[in-house]
């Protein structure tokens, strides 16, 4: 694999007033063509020979970066320096893009609950226009800039002075000088940007907002704090405070406000880092009938004890191993490291700090800590926004003012919600989305891309050798699988339980989740805190989880190689002797009713409970989220006896990936499960997956206010063992499989009706389905809809050119000896052959069977699994708005945001 990452120092904190939003914009406009690489074939290629790529935008630079196979290493390096050479800028790109980011800023803050909230909280924290504005800029800002103002933009900061590029790879450092002097040597330098000046006056008294949110279902609080740059002792101080005060289960909020007091849903935070003013953020959310005011005063009530108290010895120990552990984790992958050498040398010119960070944090002492929170957590440096839900007919004011006069309520960056905006352009498969014009045989499906076919592509066939798995078994039975990586000192292991969401009692749905759940809220040698609390002094995870419609329970653990023994018996302990405390029972209740509350906020959720019932019918996978009144009845007797009966040696298997040795670690695995007794676990029972759908069917979720909506569509689909799982994924990489497939092409880049738009399909011991998906701004819904089905239709009726079919297998083929450099996919690989019993070369075979795939094979799946006349179509927006658009493709049915019919007059 080569990496290569290009950051430009330029970010939101350049733009001018009345120009916000630009450094983001720019970014879009990136990869649309260039002297010698067309419009929309940076990404076209890049796609099509296994590569992965994006953009991304924040307050200080511009980051673009690429990952490859290994023969690909003179293609990234041509294609950066072309577009950072001679970018191609035109006003039919300009307009496009500018669309594409509107919709990017709908879908991420307009139509997300507490979307407005981070802006306003933004614009209320700093006074500085470098930071108090929005990266992803406002509509009028948006709107307002010309062609003109983009070559402007180009000429000043796209120039090889003002960027870094690193290169991660397997090469001779000669070799690879000598190929990146060719390509960027030439490239003329230009004049040294304007200086910003960053700094941000003292705050002398707190401010504070309310925000009422028609999408909200729970009140947040967000508070934020001015704190140092970046790469300051005062910054590294105050990530280890928070640290003590917001990370993991064992911070004081969460066993405050969470388990204590039973206050927040969740609560946590961030230490954000720049080269001005930092911010130190704490966020909320309030469960219902607790105050906020009340909620507030805990937290600060913690606030005050780390100025008055220091920490403990095994806080300061958690926050060094954490961030030591963190630090380990992001370097595991060339692309990983590439972009956090970029990051490194552009903000402070100092690469080297991917060498010496750990020892930054680890300098920290408890006087530094107590130092750090009397200078920078203060109230008059508190600035505090409160969203609550807004009620139905409500006044619709922004917000009630205080703390320091008229709030100005623009759009702003949301620090609080993401550290950087991105350019997605990959499908994102939590669900599927859209993309491309409906192709036909005389432009061979490539409308709207431009191929000047210039870049040096190396058209080598990779040859992919897999590392091989080890395999042992315990004594009593335990089948172990290690997969050996020494790339990073770390190590991740997960025991697979044969009994998930399927083995639930029928009158019973969630319980094996919810045992899951709760494995690590206290063993009989340890109770919840003492685990929380050891298990982030080691800088470890531990995660327990089941699926609803799931034929597997899972418990994973991971950290660093130093502290496997340790972990290990941690491990162990979870997996083998939960205690189910009835008091962390109830506890785990009430906070699950408020998160369930809160997801119905999210219209993806809805989409998917919607979808789901309608595919599924009566079936455990009709099930996205368990049932209210099946976790309100749950008792712990319930979860110890799902447990002993499935949590069995002889119905589970040990996967384990990292910088250990079989002959290491296994007298290790036989100490601690040797003499874990075999049980009589039954057998799961599949329930097979049938059409519970006669024609197709249009459900509509009502959700008022919304500005987008989100679609999705599909039928039922295949096991994950079907003969046509290899034709389909080659089917579904040319239909909206990635960022260059049709439906991204169509919806994104050519109609510009959506930030991004994908197809997806997944499989178990019993039917998956099809689906596709995106969110499209309410205007253009009968649109959206209208090229949905042009384009199944397409892929149905049309045969897929040549080039469509061999660009599909080589993105294919070129990803998968791609994942060869992440142990964590090839062990889920491993793992999935085991599951599914499938044969013992198939990984192996994997890339032949692409190769193997026909376009009768593409068009053959398409017409079994894209059933026009049994389309299930789920809509979620405001049923006044785009009812009527969806009216041309059958009765539709409204629902409310719970889920209950609302009887409406015809459009």
């Amino acid at each position: 694999v080569f990496a290569i990452a290009v950051s430009y120092g330029v970010g939101s904190k350049d733009e001018r007033t009345g120009r916000t939003g630009f450094a983001h914009l720019f970014e879009h406009m990136m990869f649309k063509g260039s002297e010698n690489v067309g419009a929309r074939e940076h990404n076209f290629i890049i796609a099509n020979n296994g590569g992965t790529m994006n953009g991304t935008t924040n307050e200080e630079r511009t980051l673009y970066f690429e990952a490859v196979p290994a023969n690909q290493l003179e293609l990234i390096l041509f294609l950066e320096a072309d577009r950072m050479r001679s970018l191609d800028v035109n006003q039919a790109n300009f307009d496009n893009q500018r669309e594409v980011v509107k919709e990017e800023r709908r879908l991420r803050l307009d139509n997300e609950p507490y979307g407005k909230s981070g802006e306003h909280h933004q614009e209320l924290m700093y006074d500085n226009f470098a930071y108090k504005h929005s990266v992803i800029g406002s509509m009028e800002d948006l709107g307002a800039a010309t062609v003109a103002d983009v070559r402007e933009f180009f000429k000043m900061y796209y120039a090889p002075n003002n960027a870094v590029l690193v290169l991660v790879g397997d090469f001779k450092t000669a070799d690879a000088l000598a190929r990146i002097r060719k390509h960027f040597e030439s490239i003329p330098r230009q004049p040294a940007p304007p200086a910003v000046d960053a700094s941000e006056p003292e705050q002398k008294a707190e401010r504070r907002a309310v925000v009422e949110d028609a999408l909200a279902r729970l009140p947040r609080i967000q508070i934020g704090f001015k704190s140092a740059p970046g790469n300051t002792a005062d910054h590294y101080a105050l990530r280890v405070l928070s640290a003590a005060l917001q990370s993991g289960q064992s911070s004081r909020l969460y066993q405050r406000l969470v388990k204590e007091r039973e206050m927040v849903a969740s609560v946590g935070g961030f230490v954000d880092e720049s080269r001005g003013a930092g911010g130190f953020f704490v966020q909320a959310n309030v469960r219902p009938n607790a105050k906020t005011e009340d909620v507030e005063a805990a937290i600060y009530a913690e606030i005050e004890r780390l100025k008055t108290e220091p920490i403990a010895d095994w806080e300061l120990e958690k926050a060094k191993n954490s961030a030591r552990a963190s630090f380990i984790n992001s370097i595991d992958t060339s692309l990983s490291r590439a972009n956090l050498l970029t990051g490194y040398a552009l903000l402070y010119n100092d690469p080297g700090l991917v060498n010496t960070l750990p020892d930054k944090i680890a300098a920290v002492t408890k006087e530094d800590v107590r130092r750090v929170a009397s200078k920078y957590l203060n109230q008059t440096n508190r600035t505090v926004v409160v969203t609550v839900p807004k009620a139905r007919g409500a006044s619709a004011s922004a917000g009630r003012e205080g703390g320091r006069g008229k709030m100005r309520i623009k759009i702003t960056h949301q620090r609080l919600l993401a550290a950087s905006l991105t350019l997605a352009l990959s499908a994102s498969m939590a669900a599927p989305a859209l993309a491309q014009q409906q192709p036909n045989p005389a432009d061979d499906g490539l409308k709207g891309v431009v191929l000047k076919n210039r870049a040096p592509v190396n058209k080598e066939v990779l040859k992919v050798k897999l590392p091989k798995a080890q395999e042992a078994t315990l004594k009593n039975g335990l089948r172990v699988v290690l997969l050996e990586n020494h790339r990073v000192p770390t190590f991740s292991m997960q025991m697979v339980v044969m009994s998930g969401g399927l083995s639930d009692p029928a009158e019973h749905k969630g319980l094996a989740l919810f045992t899951a759940a709760l494995m690590r809220e206290g063993t009989q040698k340890r109770q919840s805190r003492e685990l929380a609390e050891q298990l982030d002094t080691l800088g470890a995870s531990l995660l327990a989880g089941s699926n609803l419609s799931g034929f597997t329970s899972n418990v994973t653990a991971s950290g660093l190689v130093e502290n496997f023994d340790a972990v290990l018996d941690i491990f162990s302990d979870v997996v083998r002797a939960p205690a189910f405390p009835k008091e962390e029972v109830e506890k785990y209740k009430t906070r699950t009713l408020a998160q369930l509350q809160l997801q119905r906020a999210s219209p993806q959720f809805l989409a998917a409970e919607r979808f789901n019932r309608a595919i599924y019918g009566e079936h455990p996978a009709s099930l996205v989220a368990p049932p209210a009144e099946t976790l309100r009845k749950t008792t712990s007797e319930d979860l110890a006896r799902f447990h002993a009966t499935h949590y069995v040696p002889n119905n589970a298997m040990l996967a384990v990936v990292g910088d250990v040795t079989l002959k290491e670690i296994l007298p290790k695995l036989e100490r601690a499960f040797g003499d874990w007794k075999a049980g009589a676990a039954p057998k799961t029972v599949i329930p097979p997956a049938t059409a519970q759908y006669k024609g197709s069917n249009i459900y509509l979720i009502d959700r008022p206010g919304s500005v987008q909506t989100f679609l999705q569509l599909g039928n039922l689909g295949i096991e994950r063992t079907d003969p046509d799982y290899f034709a389909l994924l080659v089917m579904n990489r040319i239909l909206g499989g990635g960022g260059t497939a049709r439906l991204q092409r169509n919806l994104r880049e050519d109609k510009s009706y959506t930030y991004g738009a994908s197809s997806g399909f997944g499989g178990a011991k019993f039917r998956g389905v099809f689906a596709a998906n995106s969110s499209v701004r309410t205007e253009v819904t009968e649109g959206a809809m209208r090229e949905f089905i042009n384009e199944f239709k397409a892929i149905r009726d049309v045969r897929v050119p040549a080039s469509d079919l061999d660009n599909a297998k080589n993105g294919l083929i070129g990803g998968f000896a791609l994942s060869l450099e992440q142990p964590n996919l090839l062990l889920t690989n491993i793992v999935t052959q085991k599951l599914y019993d499938l044969p013992a070369d198939y990984w192996d075979t994997y890339t032949q069977k692409i190769a193997a795939i026909t376009a009768e094979d593409v068009q053959r799946v398409a017409r079994k699994y894209v059933d026009l006349d049994r389309l299930q179509i789920i809509a979620v927006g405001d049923a006044s708005k785009v009812r009527a658009a969806l009216a041309p493709y059958g009765t539709v049915e409204v629902f409310d945001a719970n889920g209950k019919p609302i009887a409406q007059a015809a459009p």
